[in-house]
């Protein structure tokens, strides 16, 4: 490390330390909930929305959904587990904690300052609806505290707990799912569950989620980029339904939009800007950003937030994707998530409304702080184009971005595998293609029944 590199993130360690002490003082004293923004509709980009049966087999629908509505899970190898507060878990090659006394009620669980707004949420919760744990470790049975300041949460301290399990959960990426299903349930009712009961799973998940997690509190407001994926993943699945027909209460919009913004705030402030590294972290800060304020009402705030992540948009994809195509982490996963994020993100990009795009050379610089703020106006008049009020990226852009396909083409396997080179931790942006194999299903629900027989456990298996 240069002595350059060393100063600068020294500085940036003091700079943040003393932050989150202020930041933690008046989130302790004071509700973190968004209550002052415009009572305005998320803008919708999906129209027409369609997928065939080749892509999505309906029998895998149909399986993978009716475990989500069970809340029953598989990430990260946990082989399907149902996640709800007071169960036992298998625990992880002899480490096993258990926490079943866990306080049940939002008034014993969440910090006080949070207490009120988090009841009110609840309240539009269906009363069958049976409440997911968000801060467990459902593999290892560990479980976090929802009243903790999301930065005094501790990682890696002890044997056997991984914190990202509950960040893989926290992503809601079974939401888009959970749509598709409930697109294709207008055409398949038989085989389908009703319609409503994806629609009120989905409404119930999220006023769940946004209840029992006040931003910046708990296990999952520690990572802006499990933050951003979260978000993102809210927003695409509300899309899908809300195209397909779906109605929703106006007090489940306004507490929707509201904590977009809540998502998009934390992504903003903890924005993992560095002059001598970045990667497919700060990649998914920016597209996520990007997705909040392109979803969000237009206003100053959302506006600059727009205009920043499509500025690092552009410098992010020449600096982390090399001309041919390769990406610099060389990861071959990697490659394919951070691929799949700008991929996405442009779209969404080329598909604003024009109100969004014309007001994007109107922006407050004095609402972006941070680095790179000060040259956002001039990078986005140098790299986009406006053609009939609506941008268009430079053709460098559009080229490298077809040698990123090929290049993902190119590194899969007849077996649809990729070849395996460098790290991977399995991540994605958005999955709308889920993959349920039934044989896999019964040989991890066996193994997992007979572990439980013998531990005593309580993992629910139909």
């Amino acid at each position: 490390m240069s002595f350059a590199e060393f100063l600068s993130r020294t500085q940036s360690f003091i700079y943040r330390k003393v932050t989150y002490f202020f930041q933690r003082q008046n989130d302790l004293r004071n509700p973190t909930y968004i209550e002052d923004f415009a009572k305005e509709e998320l803008i919708s980009y999906i129209e027409n929305f369609s997928i065939s049966h080749s892509e999505i087999p309906l029998t895998q629908i149909i399986d993978v959904t009716n475990n989500y509505i069970d809340h029953r899970f598989d990430l990260l190898g946990s082989g399907w587990v149902n996640v709800s507060y007071g169960q036992k878990y298998s625990g992880l090659e002899g480490y096993k904690y258990d926490f079943t006394k866990t306080e049940k009620g939002i008034i014993n669980r969440i910090n006080k300052s949070n207490v009120d707004h988090s009841l009110k949420i609840s309240e539009l919760i269906d009363i069958e609806y049976v409440p997911i744990d968000w801060q467990v470790d459902f593999k290892s049975g560990y479980r976090w505290t929802e009243s903790t300041w999301s930065q005094d949460v501790l990682l890696g301290h002890l044997s056997g707990v991984d914190i990202k399990v509950p960040w893989e959960l926290a992503r809601l990426q079974h939401l888009p799912q959970i749509a598709i299903a409930y697109f294709l349930s207008k055409k398949h009712r038989k085989k389908l569950k009703d319609s409503e009961v994806y629609l009120n799973e989905f409404c119930n998940v999220v006023l769940d989620f946004i209840a029992n997690n006040p931003p910046r509190f708990g296990v999952n407001w520690r990572s802006s980029m499990d933050v951003g994926i979260r978000a993102v993943n809210i927003l695409v699945a509300y899309d899908i339904f809300q195209d397909a027909g779906a109605k929703f209460r106006e007090p489940f919009k306004d507490i929707l939009t509201k904590s977009m913004f809540d998502h998009g705030h934390f992504i903003f402030n903890n924005f993992g800007w560095n002059r001598f590294h970045r990667g497919n972290h700060y990649l998914s800060h920016v597209t996520s950003l990007l997705f909040i304020s392109a979803y969000l009402p237009t206003n100053t705030k959302t506006n600059s937030w727009l205009a920043l992540s499509i500025q690092e948009l552009i410098v992010e994809f020449k600096s982390q994707f090399n001309e041919d195509g390769s990406n610099f982490e060389g990861s071959t996963a990697y490659h394919r998530l951070s691929g799949e994020m700008i991929t996405y993100a442009t779209a969404l990009v080329l598909g604003l409304p024009k109100k969004k795009s014309q007001e994007l050379t109107n922006i407050d610089h004095k609402l972006i702080k941070q680095f790179p703020g000060p040259k956002t106006n001039y990078l986005l008049k140098k790299e986009l184009r406006e053609v009939n009020q609506h941008y268009q990226f430079p053709s460098w852009y559009v080229e490298r971005l077809g040698r990123v396909a090929h290049f993902t083409k190119d590194v899969i396997k007849p077996s649809g595998d990729i070849v395996q080179i460098g790290d991977n931790d399995s991540g994605r942006f958005i999955k709308l293609c889920p993959k349920f194999d039934f044989k896999h299903y019964l040989e991890e629900q066996n193994k997992y029944t007979e572990q439980n027989e013998i531990n005593s456990s309580n993992v629910c298996w139909d």
